[in-house]
């Protein structure tokens, strides 16, 4: 199998015109040339489509707009529109190192019982002033028992077979947030999970402060405390997990500064001295 033929990456996007330029320019600089960009508008009313339609030149990348039909729908339809086994999901606000596609692709090749593999990822969202590289267990033993107190495949970052995800029922669409949490213990009844430990991903904040603002504590706490009840239900994890369920659900109600050390602790957090977001050029990436 050549595994440079059997990449798709799927983009959603809602009012991204902002960060779509340096989002695709990063898939451009991937090392492997033989995949498939498939965007997905969700109803963008900025100038989004404007600033993706300059890429249609290249046979690679296709644009697809639907209207606003909401997150978990628009990446159903990337999926249908996808030809690839592997496909690689790519959020506007942030980019792809460029051996990204590479690495995942190898490693899925490579291990057939793997059905999902993320990465560690850089995010500078703990300081403006600061990166952080987050790295999440690697081990599908360890990612699974992670599943009980957060979620240890971010999204952005995850390549998946799309028979796995197909066999499974695709995304959610019903689901306000954490689609991708919930797709990953569906997905987790079929095979392996794994996490490359070196950063492929640079996240960028938005990302984050978007998911804050947009639900309220009660919505985060219950509905993230469901998601760690069903991961230890379904993935079938040690009982005693559950008594760490209140403890999950008091998180969200605690200040900020607070949530940020545990949320450092548990995933592992590295904290690297650059003071800004590196030029996004293929020369200035910070990890070859």
């Amino acid at each position: 199998m050549d595994i440079k033929k059997n990449v798709s990456v799927i983009l959603t996007v809602f009012n991204g015109a902002r960060y779509i330029d340096r989002c695709i320019q990063s898939i451009l600089s991937q090392t492997v040339t033989n995949w498939e960009l498939i965007i997905v508008d969700d109803g963008s009313k900025d100038f989004t489509v404007l600033h993706a339609k300059q890429y249609l030149k290249d046979e690679r990348i296709t644009l697809h707009s639907l209207g606003r039909v909401g997150r978990g729908k628009a990446l159903n339809e990337g999926i249908r529109q996808s030809c690839a086994e592997f496909i690689a999901i790519q959020d506007v606000d942030d980019v792809s190192l460029p051996d990204r596609l590479e690495r995942q692709a190898n490693y899925l090749n490579r291990h057939p019982q793997v059905v999902a593999v993320g990465s560690a990822f850089i995010s500078s969202k703990e300081s403006p002033n600061k990166q952080h590289i987050r790295v999440n267990p690697v081990e599908d033993k360890d990612i699974r028992r992670a599943m009980s107190k957060y979620n240890p495949l971010c999204h952005t970052s995850v390549m998946y077979r799309r028979s796995s995800v197909v066999q499974v029922g695709l995304y959610d669409e019903g689901r306000k947030f954490a689609l991708d949490a919930e797709l990953w213990i569906r997905l987790g009844q079929k095979g392996k999970f794994a996490n490359i430990k070196k950063p492929l991903v640079i996240k960028h904040p938005y990302s984050w402060s978007y998911f804050n603002s947009r639900f309220s504590k009660w919505e985060r706490s219950i509905g993230g405390t469901a998601l760690h009840y069903n991961a230890i239900k379904r993935l079938k994890l040690s009982k005693y997990l559950y008594l760490l369920l209140p403890l999950r659900f008091i998180t969200y109600w605690l200040p900020k500064s607070v949530r940020r050390h545990i949320r450092t602790y548990v995933s592992n957090a590295q904290v690297i001295s650059r003071n800004a977001f590196p030029a996004q050029t293929e020369k200035n990436w910070p990890y070859r």
